[in-house]
């Protein structure tokens, strides 16, 4: 038995039923399993046992609440995602898994896949471009494929094998290692490495096979009667990654398509928010927040999803204060990040500490995103501190 894995966080669980729909059209032979990057959906979608959905919560993964507080939606599904492989691979009979994101578009068998799985190969990868043109926008291409990596994580394929445990296990120790390593493995990048590291890898240049909005027309996929075809081929698995733009009238009607497909699929998996953007009372998490938390708070060993004023009330490093002067962690944190809108001052003056902390009370914790209750819970653990 050979596994489809389609991953997917809550507010995308309508794109993952319009994908389970395809698979079930498209290859009705694959056992199918969601994985949802996200607290459990209050209900299944349809057409799915409850033992066939995968939650955040249900898989043995070191340190979860701290990921899920500190990493983006994209990034935990890749940091969930080997962990959610190796409990397909325990299920009796499971021969292998093909991981496909939600944002995807099945059109045709993955007969591809398939086939190289069949012949052997321990790992399938899918390029993300072809970059079979000479156009003047190839350097480009290549330079943005070598900063996030030439495969896509969003489809890839393993054989249940010992290459294929082997492969598991390596990838499963880096997900676990030191941030700067883990930050390479969950952007993708870890997939360029597999050639290298498994003699039967096999990387599929099929030209139906991860076409997107942006690379459709230089692809050339166009409309024959009511089929899509990319030259001499059929169009099998679209993908449609955040923030990529259509180019052309085909790249649109390819993307216009697939929302129709998705709205459609919406009542049978309704998209619910994204659980861990928000506090256990309800408080919407500031991407700053996140990043105070991963820089300063971790090694407290605090609960990231529980705030209190305690934790702005940490005294600031590396300053010289005046006497009986006081001034918090929180605001150097806020002034020396890179994304912060704080004013730049020179940290060392008292009046520009004072400077700061009047921007802070004055509007600057709402411009960093910090709203509602939860300024007046930062505001109240400034005061705490003293001098603020």
């Amino acid at each position: 038995m050979i596994l489809a894995l389609v991953v997917a966080s809550g507010p995308r669980l309508p794109r993952a039923q319009a994908l389970l729909r395809a698979l079930e059209l498209h290859n009705p032979a694959l056992g199918r399993r969601l994985l949802v990057a996200d607290r459990r959906p209050p209900r299944t979608p349809s057409g799915l046992a409850a033992a066939e959905l995968l939650a955040a919560d249900d898989l043995p993964v070191a340190g979860l609440t701290r990921l899920a507080f500190e990493l983006e939606p994209a990034a935990l599904a890749q940091a969930l995602l080997p962990h959610a492989i190796r409990r397909c691979f325990a299920l009796p009979g499971c021969e292998a898994v093909i991981a496909l994101d939600a944002d995807s578009d099945l059109q045709a068998p993955l007969a591809p896949l398939l086939q190289a799985l069949e012949a052997g190969s321990d790992a399938v990868l899918l390029p993300r471009d072809l970059l079979g043109d000479r156009s003047a926008d190839r350097a480009a291409a290549e330079r943005e494929l070598l900063r996030s990596g030439i495969y896509d994580p969003g489809c890839l394929a393993l054989r249940n094998s010992p290459e294929g445990l082997r492969l598991l296990d390596w990838w499963l120790g880096a997900v676990a290692g030191d941030p700067e390593e883990q930050a390479l493995h969950l952007e993708g990048r870890w997939l360029d490495l597999v050639p290298a590291y498994c003699d039967s890898a096999r990387i599929l240049r099929h030209p139906g096979l991860g076409v997107t909005p942006a690379n459709a027309a230089a692809r050339g996929l166009r409309r024959d009667g009511g089929a899509w075809r990319v030259g001499a081929e059929g169009l099998i698995l679209a993908r449609f990654p955040a923030g990529a733009l259509a180019t052309g009238a085909v790249g649109a009607e390819l993307l216009a398509r697939w929302e129709e497909r998705v709205a459609a699929a919406a009542p049978d998996a309704p998209a619910q928010r994204y659980a861990f953007d928000y506090t256990t009372t309800g408080l919407r998490i500031p991407p700053l927040l996140r990043r105070y938390h991963a820089s300063v708070l971790e090694p407290l060993g605090l609960d990231p999803f529980t705030p209190t004023a305690a934790w702005f009330t940490l005294p600031a490093r590396d300053l010289v204060l005046e006497p009986a002067e006081s001034f918090s962690r929180f605001a150097q944190f806020l002034h020396d990040e890179p994304e912060s809108p704080a004013p730049r001052l020179d940290l060392r003056h008292p009046g520009a500490r004072r400077h700061l902390v009047d921007w802070l009370r004055g509007g600057g914790l709402e411009d960093a995103g910090f709203v509602g209750s939860l300024r007046d819970l930062v505001l109240c653990g400034l005061v705490a501190v003293g001098g603020e």
